[in-house]
């Protein structure tokens, strides 16, 4: 009597325990024939497989394996100068691309650091911080010649300030901007405002005032005339005007 033909039993995937440590060569593996069914998870741990016993013919995955490209974690070959990162979304997070700059939200980063993003939001998109007692500061630099560096200054009321100093921005600052807006110099009557060659063209403001060692005058602006006041004396004179035109 003929035996009956019937579809062979589904073959049980790996498990760890039915390998011995290196027992796995080269010569035990086909090209292209593990596939993800035929392994239990974390079944091949890498003391389960010998020296170089998996090379590029063992392995499936999309695009073209070469010396200049890499496995990406997505199965994919990809050119080993643009390795990227992606989140959660399979959305580009970050790439380094083969001029070695990093694009952050963009796979052609036009920079050395390029950060794009395409949203509704207001919010900074570079933050720089500081939880310490030290200082938030960025800095820029002309190498062997100058740098200045912007931040805020920890240790003088979180002030905003830029200076030519990158080691400590207290140190020779230029601007000062303090918490409430208020601008100055960052040293006493040693910086101009605007030179002989380069003017502002106009200067709005309240109530001037002008002090220097000498003097301490207020020129007030009235409805119909001018008015200048000694911050010394508190007295008050009444600018003489003639109509021109």
């Amino acid at each position: 009597m003929g035996q009956s033909l019937g579809r062979a039993p589904a073959r049980a995937a790996i498990q760890s325990a039915d390998i011995n440590d290196g027992i796995i060569t080269s010569a035990h593996i086909a090209a292209d024939s593990i596939v993800a069914a035929d392994i239990a998870s974390d079944a091949i741990t890498l003391l389960k497989i010998a020296d170089d016993a998996v090379g590029v013919a063992e392995l499936s995955a999309t695009g073209t394996a070469s010396s200049s490209t890499y496995l990406r974690g997505d199965n994919s070959w990809a050119e080993a100068g643009s390795p990227s990162i992606t989140d959660g979304g399979n959305a580009m997070a970050i790439t380094i691309d083969s001029s070695e700059r990093v694009g952050i939200g963009t796979a052609t980063p036009g920079n050395d650091l390029h950060i794009y993003t395409d949203d509704t939001s207001v919010s900074s998109m570079l933050r720089i911080a500081q939880d310490g007692t030290g200082d938030a500061v960025l800095e820029f630099e002309i190498v062997g010649n100058r740098s200045w560096a912007v931040g805020i200054d920890n240790s003088d009321s979180d002030k905003f300030k830029i200076s030519s100093s990158a080691v400590d921005i207290a140190t020779d600052p230029a601007i000062i901007i303090d918490t409430t807006g208020h601008i100055t110099p960052g040293a006493d009557n040693t910086q101009d405002l605007g030179s002989s060659s380069l003017r502002f063209r106009n200067i709005y403001t309240t109530d001037l005032h002008l002090a220097n060692d000498r003097g301490n005058w207020t020129v007030i602006e009235e409805e119909d005339y001018l008015t200048l006041r000694n911050n010394k004396t508190d007295k008050v004179y009444k600018l003489v005007m003639e109509e021109i035109e």
